[in-house]
């Protein structure tokens, strides 16, 4: 199992708040970590050739013209070459994850009161890897990959937690009954 935090299955349409799986993320994770779950774009709007181009596609695909961030157009890039591997990669275990559902999970159901980009959010998550037997996230968190910061290995050390759930059978997901996509893909995000 591999879990991934990006977007599986997209919508055709533009939905005030996104997919039932972002709406229902957010409710979980509370007002303090409910902004870290971004909607994504319409399938349509991938294949757009500038910021602009995709706002306006994902705006016509909805009566409220519902937009897209430039940080979310940022990650086009990432978005096609998953949905890509998925086409071609039906029978392969590939989930998608929320580091912050994760992490709050692993805190017996609290929400966080941190930021994870902060020295407390970055400890009590460590704490928290540890206490899960990922002992060595200390180091890992001294010498990150090149490109990647201390953030970014706490988040997929913790996807990791949430792959192993999943092949357990022990992982949680909203919604508890998954809609799919035009191309068959689950809309669901795991921890």
């Amino acid at each position: 199992v591999i879990a991934v935090d990006m977007p599986i299955g997209l919508l055709d349409r533009a939905a005030s708040g996104g997919r039932a799986c972002d709406q229902e993320a957010r409710r979980i994770l509370g007002p303090g970590r409910a902004s870290t779950v971004f909607s994504p774009p319409v399938r349509p709007a991938l294949d757009a050739a500038s910021y602009g181009e995709a706002l306006r596609i994902n705006r016509e695909t909805s009566p409220e013209r519902i937009g897209i961030s430039k940080q979310t157009y940022n990650l086009f890039a990432r978005i096609r070459d998953l949905d890509s591997v998925l086409a071609h990669r039906p029978k392969q275990r590939i989930v998608e994850a929320h580091p912050e559902l994760a992490f709050q999970a692993l805190n017996g159901n609290r929400p966080l009161v941190n930021n994870k980009r902060t020295v407390a959010g970055r400890c009590q998550r460590t704490a928290l890897l540890k206490d899960a037997g990922y002992h060595w996230i200390e180091a890992a968190l001294g010498r990150p990959p090149k490109g990647a910061t201390r953030e970014d290995v706490l988040d997929a050390t913790v996807l990791c937690w949430t792959a192993q759930r999943v092949a357990q059978g022990t992982a949680c997901h909203v919604p508890k009954t998954p809609a799919y996509d035009s191309r068959g893909l689950p809309m669901a995000i795991w921890w």
